[in-house]
């Protein structure tokens, strides 16, 4: 099967799952872009964390064994890079002298895939902790409540163009496989939560019960929302902001969040096709101050105009 939509394929990917998992009303699996652990808060229609550790379940669920979930798929370039093939392996891998065009397909797979999540009962005995019904008491957030997990194969189709040194043998997190012959394969060293299992979670008072279902949307206007390292005190985040409200974006200033939340690259997220032009027009001038920035599709239901500008932690 082909895709080149990323909508299309992450719907592909999560009816497989839930044929594992069973499907339900009160999650929704989508493409991992940021791995948060089991138990983090986020604000609903964002991946903004609002905490780690007052939802963590107080024994990790334990994961097991869906091989054969899914079968192999042929992707675009372009899908390939929004499911984790990044645009700094492809440059690496020109580096070596195997360019990628945006016309080249493909082959997808997952190796020894697996779920890890929180079942029902888990899920409700975490929501009533003390700590945890505080954060979300009056409020809508969104839960990490588990992973689909695999070794994801990234193989280039077989062609003259498809040579590499035999002595490469690893770029980035992916193990490097073949040659002329055989063509080129890149796989993830170790098993990745390549799909994230989130519930969206609610409670109204102390008296009633938490409730947890599928993410939806929010019903608010869209902005764009800047984040900085809290240990970064350049004026990185103001300067972005400037340059993005010159642009007419409606930013809602710089919030600061600790190193360990922060992407090691700055990141432009979008959550909607149709706001795929203005999260590149962020993108050009986000890239005025750090060259290496890229851009995240991220599958969850947000307000049309939401945008992420995420500037990279302090090392």
């Amino acid at each position: 099967m082909y895709f080149n939509h990323f909508d299309a394929f992450q719907a592909e990917l999560a009816a497989r799952s839930a044929q594992k998992i069973g499907s339900a009303d009160d999650f929704k699996i989508i493409v991992t872009q940021v791995a948060y652990p089991i138990g983090t808060l986020m604000r609903a229609g964002s991946t903004i964390p609002i905490d780690y550790s007052a939802c963590i379940p107080a024994t990790a669920p334990v994961a097991y064994d869906a091989p054969n979930l899914f079968p192999a798929y042929t992707l675009s370039k372009a899908l390939a890079v929004d499911l984790g093939l990044d645009n700094d392996v492809i440059k690496k891998l020109a580096d070596f002298g195997v360019n990628v065009s945006a016309s080249d397909k493909i082959q997808f797979s997952v190796k020894g895939s697996s779920v890890q999540t929180l079942a029902d009962t888990d899920l409700n005995k975490t929501l009533r902790n003390p700590g945890c019904r505080e954060i979300i008491k009056g409020n809508t957030a969104w839960l990490v409540r588990g992973y689909i997990e695999g070794q994801r194969d990234f193989s280039l189709e077989k062609n003259g163009r498809v040579t590499i040194d035999g002595n490469i043998q690893k770029i980035a997190s992916f193990n490097v496989n073949g040659g002329k012959e055989s063509g080129l394969s890149l796989v993830d060293d170790k098993s990745v939560g390549f799909l994230q299992i989130i519930s969206q979670v609610s409670t109204v008072s102390d008296s009633t019960s938490p409730v947890f279902e599928k993410p939806t949307a929010q019903n608010i206007p869209g902005r764009t929302y800047i984040q900085q390292d809290r240990q970064d005190t350049s004026e990185s985040g103001l300067e972005i902001s400037k340059a993005l409200k010159l642009k007419q974006f409606r930013v809602m200033g710089v919030e600061k969040l600790a190193t360990s939340e922060m992407p090691d690259t700055a990141q432009v997220r979008f959550f909607n096709d149709q706001d795929k032009q203005a999260a590149e027009e962020a993108l050009a001038e986000l890239r005025q101050l750090y060259p290496g920035a890229t851009l995240k599709r991220v599958g969850l239901p947000a307000a049309s105009g939401h945008l992420e500008i995420w500037l990279p932690k302090v090392r």
